[in-house]
Order: C-alpha cells, then sequence, then structure tokens
C-alpha cells in the first residue's frame, strides 16, 4: 500500500543543482537578498532520495508522496528560521543574505503555522533550495513537483576539477574512509575498500581508482556536464521551460545581466515582485 500524505505540496519552489564547485550558493545568496525569497542550502533527504529511487529500491510512489510531504514541512520550517544557519563564518550563513532587522522581525512576529500562511500569501513566497548533484533527477522533481523550476550551474570542467583537487574530496583518504554520509558503490582493489561515489558507473571503478585527484574531479565534472544535456533533451516542451541553466563564469562577469535573466524565470512562473 503506497503512503498517504493529507497536503499535496504548492509552495513555489526553485531548485538549483548542478556538480559542486558552480557557484550555487553564491547565485542562492543574490536571490536570497530578495524579502519574498528564502533560501536552504542542501537539505540532506532529498539530496539522496532520488539515488535510492534510481537504483530501484523505492516504490516510485511512496517516494513522491514522501518528498511532497518532506518539502511542505521543510517551507513551514523555513518561514519560521527552524532551519537557518546562524554561523557567522559559514558560506551560507543567514546573515550574509539577509538583514538582521528582518531576521529579528521574523523571530518575534512569526510563531505559527497560520503565521507562515499569512506570510507566504502576503510575500508569494518563493523557496529557493540548493540541492547540489540531483542533475540526474531534474526531470524527476519537474514531474515529480507541477510549481518548481529548476536551474543548473554550469562551469569548465577543469575549473571544477582543479577545485576538487585541491580540496581532496576524491582523494584515496576519503574514498577508503569517507568523512560525508552519502550513498556508495563498495569496490575492492588488492585487498583495499574504496567507497566510490554513487554517480560513477560500474565500468568507470577500476579506471576512477588509478586516476589522481585531478583526473577523478575531470572524470565527476564531464559526468555532470554530459548528464545535464541528456536531462535537457529528454524533457518534453512543457517541462524544458521550467528549466535554466547557467554557467558561473557568466554569472561572475554579468552579475546583474543574470540576474535579471534569473528573475525575467521566476517572475513567468512565479511573479516575484524585485
Amino acid at each position: 500500500m503506497s503512503a498517504k500524505f493529507y497536503k499535496k505540496f504548492t509552495r513555489n519552489l526553485l531548485i538549483v543543482t548542478g556538480a559542486c564547485r558552480t557557484g550555487k550558493t553564491t547565485l542562492c545568496k543574490a536571490l536570497a537578498h530578495n524579502q519574498r525569497v528564502e533560501f536552504l542550502d542542501e537539505p540532506w533527504l532529498p539530496m539522496f532520495l532520488p539515488v535510492l529511487l534510481d537504483q530501484g529500491q523505492l516504490n516510485s510512489a511512496d517516494a513522491g508522496a514522501l518528498l511532497q510531504a518532506y518539502f511542505d514541512e521543510l517551507c513551514n520550517d523555513m518561514l519560521l528560521y527552524r532551519r537557518a544557519n546562524f554561523r557567522p563564518e559559514d558560506s551560507s550563513s543567514i546573515w550574509s543574505f539577509k538583514k538582521a532587522k528582518d531576521i529579528f522581525y521574523r523571530l518575534n512576529k512569526v510563531n505559527s503555522r497560520d503565521d507562515v500562511e499569512a506570510w507566504i500569501t502576503e510575500n508569494n513566497t518563493v523557496f529557493v533550495i540548493a540541492l547540489p548533484e540531483v542533475t540526474p533527477f531534474i526531470r524527476y522533481f519537474l514531474t515529480a513537483f507541477t510549481t518548481c523550476l529548476v536551474l543548473n550551474m554550469s562551469r569548465d570542467d577543469e575549473a571544477i576539477a582543479k577545485l576538487i583537487a585541491d580540496k581532496s574530496w576524491y582523494g584515496d583518504q576519503q574514498l577508503i574512509q569517507p568523512i560525508n554520509n552519502q550513498p556508495y558503490h563498495l569496490h575492492r582493489v588488492n585487498g583495499m575498500a574504496y567507497h566510490l561515489p554513487w554517480w560513477l558507473e560500474c565500468e568507470q571503478f577500476d579506471k576512477f581508482i588509478s586516476q589522481d585527484d585531478y583526473h577523478r574531479g575531470l572524470i565527476y565534472a564531464q559526468h555532470f556536464s554530459s548528464v545535464f544535456e541528456c536531462q535537457k533533451n529528454s524533457l518534453p516542451a512543457s517541462q524544458l521551460q521550467r528549466l535554466l541553466n547557467i554557467d558561473f563564469d557568466q554569472y561572475v562577469n554579468n552579475e546583474n545581466v543574470v540576474l535579471k535573466q534569473i528573475h525575467g524565470f521566476i517572475d513567468r512562473q512565479f511573479k516575484l515582485v524585485n
């Protein structure tokens, strides 16, 4: 029997995705300066539930119902600042994109679900959620959430590879003893167990392990670039108009122009007032 939840998700939702190190957080913070925009960086469940669904470990109907309910509750918590990051040194700190007086006003005045509904109605709130690496599931999100827009961030593959190598995100130590709790493929080479990233195809396992950090990062970047093109080309016209791709370098070099483009994209669906 499929899971049942009382409410369907009807919020204005913008999912920002793409490979890591493509400027998603920077862009989202720029959008969140608008009082009608709420931003949350990398909630864990919607990043990895689609992975399990894609691997056949979850029922599609149950997964969709769970995500709908999860996002509905998540938006309520976002308006109440229950999910806000108040750590001033973090890149996604709320202090970097909301004014202190506005934060304290909300903390004092918005205290219940009725308050949340009134705020959303008055402000036509848009919920911007950064979900790195859900690029393979763009079509799934656009299908599951009829009020959802997706913005994909792209960047030069070699630039991404260098940044990943600098962080040692796919270094041997991370593959043998991962810090982050993510889905993985367990693969043994010469008695050593490697926890390979979920997105890697099985025929690439040995090649990936044999590469240095930079070339592992390059495989990663090229994979997500290719997957985005496949997703984009597979979408029907009705969903394609709800997808926008932004290049990192274009954003950095022409921030105001690109933000105006994004606001227009959002406004066509949600009537965001700047």
